[in-house]
C-alpha cells in the first residue's frame, strides 16, 4: 500500500510526548477513558533543587498499559535485518504497530529540539517518501507533522547509543481489554496525593529508585515556590513545563469529578464541580502568568505568581478533602429494596457459596450471583415474603453484559395461587462489555401486591460458561 495511517486521537495529556503518544493511540476508544483518569492523579518532582521536571507519577506507563501490546527491539536489529530504517518502520505500520524511538532532532527542520528527542510514527506515504510523525516539536506543543524519509534516516543514524534512554525501539498495537474503574482505588490515590505520599519509597521499583528522595503530591507546590525564589535570586532559569503540568492535572481532576458523578460514585454536588472548574481556571492563569514572565524575562510578576500558587494549593486541599469524603466506595444502591427482606432461592445454584442467590440483594455488587457452570435453561430465581408487598419497579445491575449477561427472561408474580406474567425482556442490548455497571429498569403498569416474585431466565450470554447478576432491586 502506498499510504498507511494508524488512527491517532487528540491526547488528554500533552505535557510530555511519552504520555501523549500512548494516549493518542488508546483514546480512539472510549472504553479507555476511565483508565486514563485513574493514571494521572499524582505528581512527582526530582530531589535536585534545580531540576524542575514536574511530571505525573505513572510507573512503567507504556509497559503497564492494559490496552496495548508492547514490545521493544534493539536498534541494531534495524540495520541488520532491513535495508533502511524507513523500510523497518513501514513494515511495522503495515502490521498495525505504532513506532516510538529516539532520534537526532537536529536533522528535523520543523523541530525546535537539537540532539536526542522522542519521535512517534503512526503512518507513511510511500509515493511522497514521507512519514507521519508526532511529538512536542514546536514550543513544547504536541503536533502531527510529515517527515521526509531522507531526514528520518539521518535523524535515526546519527543518534549515539549512549543517548538512547529508551534502550531500543518500542512498538505498540491497540488491544481490547477490560478495565475495572474502582472508586476505592481512586479514593486511596487522592488521599496519597493530598498527603504527599512517597510512592517510590514504598514501592521500591528498581528502575525508579532514583526518585526516592523526590517530592510527591501536594508537596510539589513547595518546590514550585522554591523555584520562584531561585528565579528572583538569579539562581535558576525559566521553565514553563511544570506549570503546564499543574494545569493539565487540574483538568484531570475536573474530568474525574464529572465522570464519577455520572457513574454514581459521587452524589450530585454542583458546588464541587464548580470548585474543580475554578481550580482549572486558576491553574491556567498561573501557567499564563508564568509564560508572560518567560517572554518578558520579568521577575516582577513572581510575587503575584506566589500568591496565586498559594491560593491554588489552599483551594485544591479543600476540594480534595470534599472529594475524598464524598466518594462512594460501594456502588450506590437506592434504599428501600424489598429484596433485602425476602427469602431468595434459585432452581439451580452455583458451587461457589460466596456467589449464592443471597448475593442478589447484597448492596456490595462486587459479590454477584453466579449461575451454575453450563446452566440449563429455563432457570428460576425467586423472592418470597411472609407478608404481601406492593411491587411497581424492578432494577437489575450487571457487568460484562455481552459475555455473562442475562438476555431473555420473564417476571411473574404470585396472586391467589396463580403465577401472572408481569413483564418480559428479550435480547437485551448491553452497551458495555467491561467493568461498567449497567442498570436495567422495569416499570409495571400498576402496583402488584404479592408474596412472591419469580424471574424465569430463558437465555443468557454464556461466553464464560455461566451468567452473572450483580444485584436486583425490587421497589414499591
Amino acid at each position: 500500500m502506498s499510504i498507511v495511517t494508524l488512527p491517532v486521537a487528540k491526547p488528554m495529556i500533552t505535557c510530555y510526548p511519552y504520555f501523549s503518544n500512548l494516549l493518542s493511540v488508546i483514546q480512539n476508544h472510549a472504553c479507555t477513558y476511565p483508565w486514563v483518569l485513574d493514571q494521572f492523579l499524582s505528581l512527582e518532582m526530582p530531589a535536585d533543587p534545580l531540576d524542575m521536571r514536574l511530571s505525573f507519577h505513572t510507573s512503567l506507563f507504556w509497559k503497564s498499559c492494559p490496552f496495548v501490546h508492547y514490545e521493544r527491539l534493539d536498534r541494531q536489529w534495524v540495520t541488520r535485518k532491513w535495508n533502511s530504517a524507513a523500510e523497518f518502520v513501514m513494515e511495522c505500520l503495515n502490521n498495525g504497530k505504532y513506532v516510538y524511538m529516539l532520534v537526532n532532532h537536529s536533522h528535523i527542520g520543523f523541530s525546535n529540539h537539537s540532539g536526542r528527542h522522542d519521535l512517534f510514527i503512526y503512518g507513511y506515504h510511500l509515493e511522497e517518501k514521507k512519514l507521519y510523525v508526532a511529538d512536542n516539536f514546536k514550543d513544547g506543543r504536541y503536533s502531527l507533522e510529515e517527515l521526509e524519509f531522507a531526514a528520518f534516516e539521518l535523524a535515526f543514524e546519527q543518534l549515539s547509543p549512549q543517548d538512547d534512554w529508551l534502550n531500543g525501539i518500542e512498538l505498540i498495537a491497540y488491544r481490547e481489554r477490560l478495565h475495572w474503574f474502582d472508586p476505592r482505588v481512586i479514593k486511596r490515590k487522592l488521599i496519597q496525593y493530598r498527603d504527599s505520599y512517597n510512592f517510590c519509597e514504598a514501592q521500591r521499583i528498581a528502575s525508579e529508585y532514583y526518585k526516592i528522595n523526590g517530592s510527591f503530591g501536594l508537596a510539589v507546590y513547595d518546590k514550585l515556590l522554591y523555584h520562584l525564589d531561585l528565579l528572583q535570586q538569579g539562581k535558576s532559569t525559566f521553565d514553563v513545563r511544570p506549570f503546564h503540568v499543574i494545569y493539565e492535572h487540574k483538568q484531570v481532576l475536573e474530568a474525574l469529578t464529572k465522570y464519577m458523578g455520572k457513574q454514581g460514585h459521587l452524589p450530585f454536588l454542583p458546588e464541587l464541580t464548580e470548585q474543580c472548574a475554578r481550580l482549572t481556571a486558576i491553574a491556567l492563569s498561573v501557567r499564563n502568568l508564568y509564560l508572560k514572565s518567560v517572554v518578558t524575562a520579568s521577575i516582577l510578576r513572581l510575587p503575584d505568581l506566589k500568591d496565586k500558587i498559594a491560593e491554588l494549593r489552599a483551594m485544591e486541599t479543600v476540594v480534595l478533602n470534599k472529594l475524598i469524603e464524598q466518594i462512594r466506595t460501594e456502588e450506590w444502591i437506592e434504599p428501600g429494596n424489598l429484596a433485602e427482606h425476602s427469602s431468595i432461592n434459585a432452581s439451580s445454584i452455583s458451587l461457589y457459596l460466596q456467589y449464592s442467590p443471597a448475593q442478589l440483594s447484597n448492596p456490595d455488587i462486587e459479590y454477584p450471583y453466579y449461575s451454575p457452570s453450563a446452566p440449563e435453561f429455563p432457570l428460576d430465581l425467586s423472592f418470597a415474603w411472609e407478608q404481601p408487598q406492593s411491587v411497581r419497579r424492578i432494577l437489575i445491575k450487571t457487568r460484562f453484559g455481552q459475555s455473562i449477561g442475562v438476555t431473555d427472561y420473564e417476571i411473574y408474580g404470585l396472586q391467589a395461587g396463580e403465577w401472572l406474567l408481569l413483564a418480559e425482556r428479550h435480547c437485551t442490548n448491553y452497551q458495555y462489555n467491561n467493568y461498567v455497571v449497567e442498570t436495567i429498569q422495569i416499570h409495571l403498569d400498576a402496583p402488584f401486591r404479592t408474596t412472591k416474585i419469580r424471574f424465569k431466565i430463558l437465555k443468557a450470554n454464556t461466553a464464560w460458561n455461566r451468567f452473572e447478576i450483580n444485584w436486583i432491586g425490587i421497589y414499591e
